[in-house]
Formats: structure tokens, sequence, C-alpha cells
């Protein structure tokens, strides 16, 4: 009898993350593939992702929409508590054998809590990292606890992973699917990206994407405003900049973007690009700023420079092709000046990412082969001896 595999996803990124797994799960004989979608999927404000899950050939098995009717902490607080309901009920009416999860984000911490109170196992993508500047960092861990099974994309968290008190025989470094996407999804030519994008690519080209700053010492607005402050040092970018994500503090963003804008002719606003658009973009592009966990794991396959903003990414594995620098007007400047150099372009090239070989779903696969019955898989606390 098939075994039942239920995936649930939130956001377009995490999406994105998940797609060669998707892939390889509905293809493969031995499982039955499920989907629960919910977050910022049915958000119009976001990009209405959940139509980019249809067009890839998936099916939606369970909806949960969930109206996040605010961005305060108290907003998404009680969100979450619909979450876990909406969820939970999905995950009953499912019934699956194993839920995976990737990430940190508070909609995929219900998910857990709720398979945790239904005895459905879960195996949980990403866990072991640390990001400090963010509230996803507990949630992270707290997500590792409820599983299981653990895919790690780098050495370092499948040992904290372990050191947390899990089994060292369910930890396993798989590496990270983003990295598979940038090697082997097949990317749009430069003629068709601008046509389905509807603009006229020219270099420099930057892709800029500004995460609200939820744990860090420098509020939102002062960030983002600092950003912006530094891009009008540099006119003859062009610039596409991407929604933030749905944390506490996002409007302020979404507000100033628009805002810097209407004073520049070159800058290009998208709700959502879609994994297929975002990584065909990055082939064009000279460099990635922002704050997303995008530019420290996926951008260094491409051999381009990025520039990282404040702590929300700090304590994470990165390349020597990622700047780091605070929040502030001149180091970003500084920041945007050395990646665009000629000397530091070239450093990047050939740059080692840390997150793997581009074979992450191929890793899952193989250990999702070795359990007969993921029912039957026993969760301990292990102490490290």
């Amino acid at each position: 009898m098939k075994q039942k595999i239920c995936i649930v996803t939130g956001t377009r990124a995490e999406y994105g993350l998940y797609r060669p797994l998707l892939t390889r799960i509905k293809n493969d004989k031995r499982y039955t593939l499920q989907i629960i979608a919910t977050g910022t999927h049915f958000s119009s404000k976001h990009g209405n992702t959940y139509q980019e899950i249809i067009s890839d050939g998936f099916k939606i098995d369970r909806k949960v929409v969930l109206q996040l009717k605010g961005n305060k902490p108290i907003d998404i607080a009680i969100t979450s508590g619909k979450a876990l309901a909406g969820i939970g009920k999905a995950i009953k009416e499912l019934n699956p054998d194993l839920i995976i999860l990737l990430g940190d984000r508070y909609e995929i911490l219900a998910a857990a809590t709720a398979a945790h109170l239904l005895s459905v196992p879960v195996a949980h993508m990403h866990g072991g990292e640390l990001t400090e500047g963010s509230l996803d960092d507990s949630m992270r861990h707290a997500i590792t606890k409820l599983s299981t099974l653990h895919f790690t994309s780098a050495e370092p968290y499948r040992k904290r992973v372990i050191q947390m008190g899990e089994n060292r025989a369910h930890v396993f470094n798989t590496g990270a699917t983003g990295v598979e996407n940038c090697i082997h999804l097949k990317k749009k030519t430069k003629s068709i990206l601008e046509k389905d994008l509807a603009i006229r690519l020219k270099n420099p080209l930057a892709v800029v994407t500004m995460h609200p700053a939820t744990n860090e010492s420098v509020s939102t607005t002062h960030q983002i405003a600092a950003l912006l402050k530094a891009l009008e040092k540099f006119p003859e970018l062009q610039l596409v900049i991407t929604y933030p994500n749905a944390d506490a503090g996002n409007e302020l963003i979404v507000k100033a973007i628009h805002h810097f804008a209407e004073k520049r002719d070159d800058v290009y606003i998208y709700k959502s690009l879609g994994v297929v658009n975002y990584l065909s973009l990055l082939k064009y592009a000279d460099v990635v700023i922002g704050n997303s966990s995008s530019g420290i794991i996926e951008v260094p396959s491409f051999g381009i420079p990025v520039v990282n903003i404040g702590d929300r990414q700090k304590s994470r594995l990165a390349a020597k092709s990622v700047i780091h620098v605070v929040a502030e007007e001149k180091r970003i400047v500084q920041a945007i000046e050395k990646a665009l150099s000629v000397s530091f372009r070239n450093s990047c090239k050939n740059v080692k990412n840390p997150y793997g070989d581009g074979n992450a779903s191929r890793n899952i696969m193989q250990v999702l082969h070795k359990f007969k019955n993921f029912r039957t898989i026993e969760k301990k606390f292990h102490d490290i001896k």
C-alpha cells in the first residue's frame, strides 16, 4: 500500500524550495503526494501564489485560507491560532503517514504542532540553522523538537540538530533544494523573461528583497530607509524589487518601496516573481541586495555578489561572495560599491556554495525509501555521550 506524504506550504519562497522534492514524490509509485496550502498563498497582496502551485501541475488537496487582517505581533498570534485549527482539521481529513515541513514560519510551527497532537510524524527541512535577527529562529528550533526526521542543508546544522537531542540515525545532511533549483531548473531566455515580466533588462542590474526586522535592535523603518537612501546613490542601477514576506512590519516596506519607485523610471516592483522567473532573473543580475535567505543559500550558485543587510541572516553559513553590512546608509553604499567592483565580481564567479551540490531532493528520497512505515519511527530524546 502506498504511504501518503503531505507537504504544508505557506509562502512563495518556501514552495519554490519544495518544488524539486514535490516532483520526485509525485512520480514515485511508493507514495501518494498530498499538499496543504495556506499562509500568503491566498493573499492578493502577495500575488495569490497558490496559482503557481496549480500551474506547475500539482493538486492542492486542502486550502487553509488565513486572512491576516493586520501586521502587528498580536495579529500574527491570532492568525497562528487559526492556522493551528485549520491545518489540524486538514491533517485529520487527509490522514497522511508523514508530513514534510520546511523552515521556520508561524504557520509551519502551527502545522508541526497539529501533526504532533494528531500523532503524525514530521520530517523537517532546514533545521539547525541560526538567524539571530529573526523571531523565526526560535520557531525553527521548536519545529525541530516536534519532528522525527531531519533533512539539514549543511553539516554544521546536522550536528546542531543532534546537539538538540535528536537521534543521529534520523538526522541527515542532504543539502538545500534551493541550490538544486539553481543548478538544474530550466531558466528562461532573456527575451522570454523580458516578455513575461514586461521589462527591458539592462545592466548593471540589482535584485532587491528586504524583509521586516522582527528581532533586531534597528527598526524596520530605519533599515528600509537606509537601504533606499543608499540606492539613490546608484542612478545607473536598474532595480527589480520584490515584496517582503508577511512578517510584522511588511506594510512599512511596501509603502516605502512604492514611494521610492515614483522618483525613478528604472525601478520595477513585483509582488512575487515565482521561482522560475526569480532564478532566471539572477542569471542576468549583477548584484543581489537585501536580507533574504535566498541571498545566502541560493544566489552564490550564480557566482554574483550579495549585499546582506542587518542581522536577519546573522550566524548562517555564507559563501565568500556575501558581503555583510549593518543597516546604515554609508555602509550599504560602500558594500554596493565593493560588490560592483570588477575585482570582487571576478572573485565571486567560482565561489563554493556551502549548501550542497544540487542533489538535495534525491538525497531526501533515498532516506525516505529506508522507512517502510513512517508511523513506526520512534521519537525519543537522545543525550550526547
